[in-house]
């Protein structure tokens, strides 16, 4: 039973119940019919089903488990199938056919899953890895690995192994150049015959580059000098190219190495015609600068690539520019280049030579502002530009100031300024109380710190005002006031000053009138006291009269300002004043406290 629809384009679902009824089948061709999806078990009841043919369709992955377990061909070419799962064995499968897929990765198990497969086709698939498992003497009599990608060895290995029971067609498929090839196969094989007669003629690709290909026995690695041999493109088997393979040479002088590469040139390119030139420098630990390329004078037709990655070059100069202008491609990503002559640079544009410098790290500093800007401007020719970062770890990108104007500089200075300012001022707005105690206290610019004299002398400095149950707190003020301070504050203490007999409203009068300042220790008692009451009411008009801070209040203990007072709430909410557990309490006192300047003895009036 044969289907299929000229229109490609259309997308088909083949169902489990799709075949349901047509069990005798024994081939199914379903070709062109754009099938993108199967169910698993849509084959699976057609057990006399011995063909199946769905190439040219839109599959993307398909199982093998589920297929009936009689079927002998399966052709699924053409598809976009990038995984196969095959778990289990399919006995009578005979012919597989996978070519023209997107395959990278395939286990071809002929031991236990596709033990009398005798025909398989992996051609024109992306495959580079290819696992086979297979007994000494497989029934596989063909085997069809035509333009893959897959690179090691191994498959080589196979198919000379089994040569005498299977056909492999490698044709269009090239492993990587190894240098050490001969010596393996003397390992594997016990001779070197296999070499000679087999592997000796097999082309190969040259390593890190797309230089074109050369055969397994021409290719060479000397530690001790450059390799040189010729490849040819393979859509090219004429005009053979030569590659100029210096990279890992062995640790020698630098002197040494250059002369080596030099005589290398002399001898194996000039006065032979080479279309391309490759030169190869990678991993060169003992090399800083360039051979002088530029030195020989080359074809005017010779083009030239050159590869230098993962080296330790420092400089690139007009030295590595050949004679004839003619550098198709650099590579000299991962190096140690911190800069580049810009007239190089502008003849890599002239050139359009194609470009690779990332993991270099490039000074992008205003002395190298040109350079930068002309590596910007060459963006399109550098293919890892995305990857490229200055020597700082900054990416590469256009409008970079790298040379901060005298403008900027001054704004940025105005910002830092207007900042500390606002910082400043802030902290002073908050703490101002804070940050004169502690200058007065360090006895910093004392004189700016020294109140202006009211042309008055005072008897005492401060007149004491307490409760008697607040006692040993006072004891303390007194002690820092008389005894801790040279020269000593005088304090009019009533228990030691008032004369006895006196009215106690009108010594108060006088004791408030005779001080610099009043000091009431504003507690729960004092609150609770009648004639201190009496006094703060005399000492407040007082003050109101002569218009001068003369009240200091220091609330002592926990005082919940709606227990005041109208006259302390309105001294609180205009006043500073000071709390006894304050840490800076003391330091603060004595700021408050400290003597005005000296004044002329005939403008003092006596009190």
């Amino acid at each position: 039973m044969g289907i299929n629809n000229d229109d490609y384009e259309t997308n088909c679902i083949l169902r489990e119940n799709t075949f349901s009824k047509m069990i005798t089948l024994e081939k199914l061709y379903i070709s062109k019919l754009g099938v993108s999806n199967v169910d698993d078990k849509t084959f699976s009841n057609l057990t006399n089903l011995t063909e199946l043919h769905l190439e040219q369709n839109k599959l993307n992955n398909f199982s093998l488990d589920y297929l009936p377990s009689h079927l002998q061909v399966f052709n699924l070419s053409y598809n976009n199938i990038s995984s196969i799962f095959l778990t289990k064995l399919l006995y009578n499968l005979i012919e597989l056919d996978l070519s023209f897929n997107n395959l990278e990765i395939f286990t071809l198990d002929l031991e236990n899953q596709l033990v009398n497969l005798e025909k398989l086709r992996l051609a024109y698939n992306p495959l580079k890895h290819l696992d086979i498992k297979s007994p000494e003497v497989p029934k596989l009599k063909m085997l069809d690995l035509q333009n893959m990608l897959i690179n090691n060895t191994d498959i080589w290995f196979w198919a000379y192994q089994h040569k005498n029971t299977t056909i492999t067609n490698l044709t269009g498929t090239y492993p990587t150049c190894i240098c050490d090839l001969k010596e393996k196969l003397k390992w594997k094989f016990n001779n070197y015959d296999a070499f000679e007669n087999y592997f000796k003629n097999i082309e190969c690709r040259v390593p890190l580059s797309e230089f074109g290909l050369t055969t397994l026995g021409e290719f060479t690695c000397h530690t001790h000098k450059c390799n040189v041999y010729t490849t040819h493109r393979i859509e090219d088997l004429e005009n053979l190219n030569i590659v100029f393979n210096c990279s890992n040479i062995e640790a020698m002088e630098f002197k040494t190495i250059v002369w080596l590469i030099e005589q290398n040139i002399i001898k194996n390119i000039l006065g032979n015609y080479f279309p391309i030139v490759h030169f190869l420098f990678d991993d060169i630990s003992e090399i800083r600068s360039f051979p002088l390329i530029a030195y020989f004078q080359f074809r005017n037709n010779q083009t030239f690539h050159i590869s230098a990655s993962n080296s330790r070059f420092k400089e690139m100069g007009p030295e590595i520019i050949p004679f004839n202008e003619s550098l198709v491609e650099l590579n000299v990503e991962n190096n140690l280049i911190q800069e580049i002559d810009v007239n190089v640079l502008h003849k890599f544009a002239v050139m359009g030579t194609k470009l690779k410098l990332s993991g270099n790290p490039i000074k992008c500093i205003c002395e190298k502002a040109k350079m930068y800007e002309t590596i910007i401007s060459l963006h399109y020719l550098i293919s890892d530009f995305d990857k490229m970062t200055c020597s700082d770890g900054t990416p590469f990108y256009p409008n970079r100031e790298l040379c901060i104007s005298s403008t900027t500089i001054l704004s940025y200075i105005a910002i830092v300024i207007l900042s500390l300012a606002t910082i400043i001022l802030g902290i002073c707005l908050k703490y101002t109380l804070e940050v004169k105690v502690y200058v007065y206290s360090r006895g910093w610019f004392p004189k700016y710190f020294r109140p202006e004299s009211d042309n008055t002398i005072c008897k005492y400095d401060a007149f004491l005002s307490f409760s008697g149950k607040d006692e040993i707190f006072v004891f303390q003020i007194l002690k820092l006031l008389e005894e801790d301070q040279n020269p000593p504050f005088k304090v009019c203490y009533h228990h030691r000053d008032w004369k006895i007999g006196e009215l106690i409203d009108r010594q108060i009068i006088k004791s408030v009138e005779e001080s610099r300042k009043t000091i009431i220790v504003l507690s729960h008692h004092f609150l609770a006291s009648h004639w201190a009451n009496m006094k703060f009411t005399t000492a407040h008009y007082k003050i109101l009269e002569e218009k001068s801070p003369k009240i200091l209040l220091i609330l002592h203990g926990d005082i919940e300002t709606a227990d005041l007072g109208p006259e302390l709430k309105s001294y609180i909410k205009t006043t500073t004043y000071l709390k006894s557990d304050d840490k800076w309490f003391e330091k603060k006192l004595l700021y408050v406290l400290r003597r005005p300047q000296a004044v002329k003895t005939d403008e003092i009036e006596w009190k």
